[in-house]
């Protein structure tokens, strides 16, 4: 039998979770390396922040659904200009029960709305689920921060392969410095709101999540990754 590719990811948020396993899954020996994990709350570390609606299909009785914190809604997506569309609009056909919301529907100071049924998920049960498929199946994980991606070889000189998903720390680690990379800086309120069953958004985004906590999201690009707080929603 011919020796496994080994593998190096950097980073295990939900990019670098994702990316172990499935190289996993299709026969690679891969380690994860990271400085946090999920559980911790790093400003540094930016997927447990996030919420996250996802336009897709889903099979919302499979057993995983559950597992990984996927719950289905209907979303309501409005715009107070109504846009010049040349055509389709490009997901229309993607997601269920998609429609042009008529003008009579909609909200005072919107010109334009569509809605469909797509896919919440809660991010911090999600990238637990994903580190425990990845170990189950013999993973090998390792806590080590790494200023330099060349690093990443040092202890391992057998390492074929290293993947860099360090996200938006991209921008301050050595070796790649990629200054295309920005923080968005913001604020997330969970609200216990039951009665809401439904996603609007506008220019700010009410996101529902399993459990029904409410996310309310309000951010700044091109901004800098300060714990100050100068803003709540």
């Amino acid at each position: 039998m011919s020796q496994k590719i080994k593998v190096n990811v950097i980073g295990a948020g939900v990019i670098g979770l994702t990316t172990a396993l499935v190289l996993q899954r299709n026969g690679y020996q891969v380690r994860i390396l990271s400085e946090h994990w999920p559980g911790d709350l790093d400003i540094n570390y930016s997927s447990p922040w996030a919420a996250a609606a996802w336009r897709a299909n889903l099979h919302i009785d499979d057993e995983r659904v559950h597992e990984t914190g996927l719950m289905r809604v209907q979303i309501y997506d409005f715009m107070d200009k109504k846009p010049e569309l040349k055509g389709d609009i490009w997901f229309r056909d993607f997601v269920p029960e998609f429609r042009v919301i008529p003008p009579k529907e909609l909200p005072s100071g919107v010109e334009y709305g569509v809605s469909y049924t797509t896919v919440s998920l809660n991010v911090q049960k999600y990238l637990q689920w994903l580190l425990d498929q990845f170990t189950t199946n013999g993973g090998i994980r390792k806590k080590v921060y790494l200023s330099h991606i060349n690093e990443s070889f040092f202890d391992d000189d057998d390492i074929n392969v290293v993947i860099n998903c360090t996200g938006v720390n991209a921008r301050t680690f050595g070796g790649v410095m990629d200054t295309t990379v920005f923080p968005s800086r913001g604020q997330t309120v969970s609200v216990w709101a039951p009665h809401i069953k439904t996603v609007h958004i506008l220019t700010n985004s009410v996101i529902e999540g399993e459990a029904v906590d409410i996310l309310y999201n309000c951010s700044k690009l091109y901004s800098d990754n300060l714990e100050t707080v100068d803003l709540l929603v």
